[in-house]
């Protein structure tokens, strides 16, 4: 019996005893009633209804193990984020540091040697997945046996980008989907489950050059040692401090990825407070 295409194959308890005997009983009746059409496709149907089930328990438990209750104090450190951001960006606005903002995020990790094998690429969605879609689909005709994992929902997004993925060349085999996630934190481990890492195994991961540190530490706090491969750089000499509509949207950015910086690492879904390379 095939799975939904993508879904981590998560073990979560078995059907309620309802469902069992239900299903049991359509078997015993229903198929044994001539075998027709109809009731094959009732019984499949049947079947699917406790797989999606039993899917939805498995992932609520992951996703209440993946977002741990936060104290009182980081609830307020949160509030204070929020007003802080804002405050943040304007003083950003009014010196002009923005150029340096982006060079410290999109410099932090630089583009890998890509002598050697790759086993699997893992590529994250979110507004930016067109440039990561294409560097992935690069990545994936240069290493042809490697699998390509898209980690990102909601569902529709998810197909959209194996459509995208298998028109740039990509074979439809190598690509999993995981539609789950609703953050980076959730990209990190419920990929990992997907991927399931072994050994000295080489895996590259790609999203934009700004969001790859807070990328880098989510997977890392999950256990998946995978190595960065940066896209979509924005970084320019030409911006200069003034209140145009860009240079205002990617200061606003700035601003907010280091407070998630900061978030991720108090709420401990990442290991470091500014993750870099590692030394090898």
């Amino acid at each position: 019996m095939k799975s939904a295409p993508g879904r981590a194959h998560l073990v979560g308890k078995r059907g309620t005893r309802h469902g069992t005997s239900e299903l049991t009983q359509y078997r015993k009746t229903g198929v044994a009633q001539g075998d027709s059409a109809c009731a094959r496709l009732m019984l499949k149907a049947m079947v699917r209804r406790l797989e999606l089930l039993r899917q939805r328990q498995a992932t609520a438990r992951i996703r209440k193990l993946a977002r741990p209750a936060i104290p009182g104090s980081l609830r307020r450190i949160h509030l204070v984020v929020r007003v802080l951001v804002p405050a943040a960006a304007a003083l950003c606005l009014s010196v002009g540091i923005l150029p340096f903002l982006w060079t410290v995020l999109e410099r932090r990790f630089p583009l890998p040697n890509l002598a050697g094998d790759v086993a699997g690429i893992v590529v994250l969605g979110g507004q930016d997945a067109c440039a990561r879609i294409h560097g992935a689909a690069d990545l994936a005709k240069r290493f042809p046996d490697a699998r390509v994992v898209y980690s990102g929902g909601p569902y529709a997004e998810a197909e959209a980008a194996r459509t995208m993925l298998e028109r740039l060349g990509v074979e439809p085999g190598r690509i999993t989907l995981e539609y789950n996630s609703r953050n980076t934190a959730e990209n990190a481990i419920f990929s990992t489950q997907i991927a399931g890492p072994r050994g000295a195994e080489r895996w590259l991961l790609v999203t934009s050059a700004f969001h790859m540190p807070r990328a880098i530490g989510s997977f890392r706090a999950a256990g998946f040692r995978i190595e960065a491969y940066p896209v979509d750089f924005r970084e320019s000499t030409s911006w200069h401090p003034t209140l145009s509509e860009g240079y205002a949207e990617h200061l606003l950015l700035g601003a907010r990825e280091f407070a998630a910086l900061a978030a991720y690492w108090l709420q401990g879904y990442s290991a470091e407070l500014f993750p870099g390379p590692e030394v090898r």
